[in-house]
């Protein structure tokens, strides 16, 4: 005795105690008085229906956009990445994560890219404009997803059709101007003035005029400084005057980072240490290493509040003395110095 079933196509020939009954989509069927393997049939063919996958792509999960008013949205950004990759890379892109923000007048964008590198891979973009910046986005999305599309294995003449749709889109990408992900190179210069013990006698005041170049978050400075003489007090036989004064050129090497107004650095001094007195005039060599910490607060786009805190440890202590040998004045083995001022610069 032959079982009664339903297929995608044809319905099997019934027994001749069978009526007609009508399958979805159209199919004829025939089955036994009882109405069981009808409803096993509508039953069937529904879950046949809801288990064909879905074309229609899913573009809610390709991008997570996050941007200010007046940025393009994210259906625009997915046009531009889709108009450099062919059909199948597109499809591939997916859990893409890009949160701007604005800073200091530029746009700043994290972009998290381990959805399809499957690895580390968050960058951080930064433009004048938040459509630069968008398509800066695009450019960098589209040569990742291409970089790590994997094309199905298919027939020689599908395989064919790939290379001919793939070639144009990185021609095209090869083909457009270059635009600036990142600002790397930064500079400026800053005026402070200074305030100091353990150098010049007393509490000493001074200035330093100085220009640095910015890498990334590595910089280099060089300037000069310049201290007011300070009286030293002598009281061997009468009193007497004695002035000190320092002039030094000054070298630093340090790590500001981009998103935190903090910088540090390294340094050193060489300059000349001159006293006036009694004595006559008397130069002194003044070399130095110093370590320091300061903060760079935003004025405006190209203006910064300046101000730090430096230590210096003297290589050789200057010691200046009264016409019979005696002792006037001997820099301290430790000084330290705090600035204030402007710095106008491009970071």
């Amino acid at each position: 005795m032959r079982s009664s079933s339903c297929s995608r196509r044809v319905c099997p020939e019934p027994l001749a105690t069978a009526r007609d009954l009508v399958c979805p989509g159209g199919v004829a069927l025939r089955v036994r008085r009882s109405s069981t393997l009808g409803v096993l049939c509508w039953i069937a063919l529904a879950g046949v229906a809801r288990a064909e996958p879905d074309d229609a792509p899913a573009t809610a999960e390709q991008l997570v956009w996050q941007a200010p008013a007046g940025c393009p949205d994210a259906e625009g950004v997915r046009a531009r990445i889709a108009r450099r990759l062919t059909v199948e890379q597109a499809a591939a892109v997916h859990g893409i994560s890009v949160d701007i923000v604005r800073r200091r007048g530029e746009y700043v964008a994290r972009v998290d890219l381990r959805g399809i590198t499957v690895a580390n891979d968050i960058r951080t973009l930064t433009a004048p404009s938040c459509s630069e910046l968008s398509d800066a986005i695009a450019v960098i999305v589209a040569r990742v997803a291409a970089e790590a599309f994997v094309p199905p294995k298919a027939a020689p003449t599908v395989a064919r059709v790939a290379v001919t749709t793939t070639t144009p889109a990185i021609t095209g990408y090869a083909e457009q101007p270059p635009v600036a992900t990142a600002r790397d190179w930064g500079g400026g210069v800053h005026a402070v003035a200074l305030s100091g013990i353990g150098g010049v006698p007393e509490v000493g005041l001074g200035g330093e005029v100085a220009g640095f170049v910015r890498y990334r978050q590595t910089f280099v400075e060089l300037g000069w400084a310049q201290w007011v003489a300070g009286d030293v007090m002598l009281r061997t036989n009468g009193a007497a005057d004695l002035a000190v004064g320092l002039g030094t050129s000054v070298l630093r090497v340090g790590y500001g980072p981009e998103r935190i107004p903090v910088r540090a650095w390294l340094g050193g001094e060489l300059g000349t240490m001159q006293a006036r007195g009694i004595a006559g005039v008397q130069s002194e060599r003044w070399a130095a290493a110093s370590a320091g910490l300061g903060v760079c607060w935003p004025i405006s786009a190209h203006i910064h509040l300046l101000g730090s805190f430096e230590v210096l440890v003297p290589v050789a202590r200057p010691r200046f003395t009264l016409v019979d040998g005696d002792e006037a004045y001997r820099v301290s083995a430790l000084s330290n110095r705090a600035a204030i001022g402007l710095e106008v610069g491009w970071r």
